[in-house]
């Protein structure tokens, strides 16, 4: 799974070798992420940057590895400093102790606090740094929307691909993982997001024609106030790719889902493995209107909270 972790932006830099060793730790893709505290954290470190005696060619490099960082494993959402218990260490281990990040990293533990890394400590398999690519949820709603939360919370464009995505009445629970997933980027305030669902045409299953013409009974009460979502149908070519494979994509990276979005009362627990960003860029670029590996069937449908819909 994936944890955020709360890093001392001004010792960071102290050496290069120390800034490159802990910063290539992290990424999405890595199920690492660096925690907004402060908010300002990435400026505090490239200020850090600045004073430190890194060379110009180790600055210019740092440059580029903060604007990375910002890309691909910066929590964007920001945790305030809250003055009132102390400084950035207080703020950082009132954090820890309170589950919102897994350990905290600094150049000194002088209380020896067990949610505390020393950087000189840091290693892959420290128990509080490990971090399996793989992992199980439960295939409830709520065992899927954990999985997904960290890249809807930070990303701006979200694909659910699920060949086998059925919206309709009386069939598979999609519903309930999907309004889970929405409800969580609503009350991240993520307004601007593009929320898209890619599935393909199985004679059995509603097509895009059926989700139009029954959009306010089926997204009416399941997208909130301010959000979309759009739908696109695919059908298989020659190019012999097959659609067949669950995943959540973004620009951040994203993660396979064994057996998909679709809840299941006791079932057995459902597989989720983190993919490489490259990876998931790859496979969004499957999915674009000019796509050669899979044919739409038709325009894709976009539907606003209150149901209404516009082919797109």
């Amino acid at each position: 799974m994936i944890c955020e972790y709360a890093i001392e932006p001004a010792a960071l830099p102290l050496t290069w070798q120390r800034f490159i060793y802990v910063i290539e730790k992290f990424g999405f893709d890595r199920g690492r992420l660096i925690s907004c505290l402060p908010t300002e954290w990435l400026r505090e470190v490239a200020d850090a940057v600045e004073d430190s005696d890194f060379t110009e060619l180790q600055r210019m490099k740092a440059d580029e590895k903060l604007l990375w960082v910002r890309k691909h494993a910066l929590c964007v959402s920001g945790r305030p400093l809250n003055t009132t218990i102390g400084g950035w260490s207080e703020n950082a281990i009132s954090a820890q102790e309170a589950g919102r990040v897994r350990a905290v990293l600094t150049a000194e533990n002088p209380d020896n606090h067990v949610g505390v890394i020393k950087f000189d400590e840091l290693t892959d398999d420290h128990v509080s740094f490990d971090a399996p690519i793989s992992w199980e949820v439960p295939r409830s709603s709520a065992g899927i929307t954990s999985a997904a939360t960290p890249f809807v919370t930070e990303s701006q464009a979200i694909l659910i691909v699920d060949p086998y995505f059925h919206g309709g009445m009386g069939g598979p629970n999609y519903a309930d993982p999907i309004a889970s997933i929405l409800d969580i980027i609503s009350r991240y305030g993520r307004k601007s997001v593009r929320f898209q669902i890619h599935f393909k045409t199985i004679a059995q299953n509603p097509n895009l024609d059926y989700y139009e013409a029954n959009s306010k009974a089926l997204f009416g009460k399941l997208i909130p106030d301010g959000l979309s979502i759009e739908l696109y149908e695919w059908t298989e070519n020659e190019s012999g790719t097959q659609l067949h494979d669950r995943h959540l994509l973004t620009e951040r990276g994203g993660i396979t889902l064994g057996a998909g979005f679709c809840a299941v009362t006791n079932a057995p627990n459902l597989g989720v493995t983190l993919m490489s960003i490259e990876d998931s860029k790859k496979k969004i670029m499957r999915f674009l209107p000019k796509s050669v590996e899979y044919d739409p069937a038709g325009k894709g449908l976009k539907v606003l909270s209150d149901g209404t819909t516009r082919r797109i």
